[in-house]
């Protein structure tokens, strides 16, 4: 069965190699800012992404916000690889898209 996450490959071949999880510390693609952050887990939050494919890292509220939203690590696949992504969930779903 094909998971939500992995329908979508609309431009993540260009973070191929640019995201990257090394014991606690995960590079990740922000999808607001469009630019790749420095996140540090706990050892269970990073166990958590690991098993579930995703993690809540607390919440965060961006310029012009009306208030603070939950933000998450998740991984998305291309061409084999695991891309890291932080977004916030989307629609009345709550999807994390895997799509640029």
């Amino acid at each position: 069965m094909v998971k939500g996450r992995d329908l979508y490959d609309n431009g993540l071949e260009t973070l191929l190699d640019k995201t990257s999880k090394n014991g606690l510390k995960v590079q990740a693609y922000n999808r607001k800012t469009q630019k790749i952050e420095d996140i540090s887990l706990s050892y269970l939050s990073a166990l958590k992404l690991k098993l579930n494919g995703f993690v809540k890292i607390g919440e965060r509220q961006y310029e012009g916000w009306s208030g603070a939203i939950p933000f998450y690590i998740y991984t998305c696949k291309s061409n084999g690889k695991k891309i890291f992504m932080l977004d916030y969930p989307h629609g009345y779903e709550g999807r994390l898209d895997c799509k640029l």
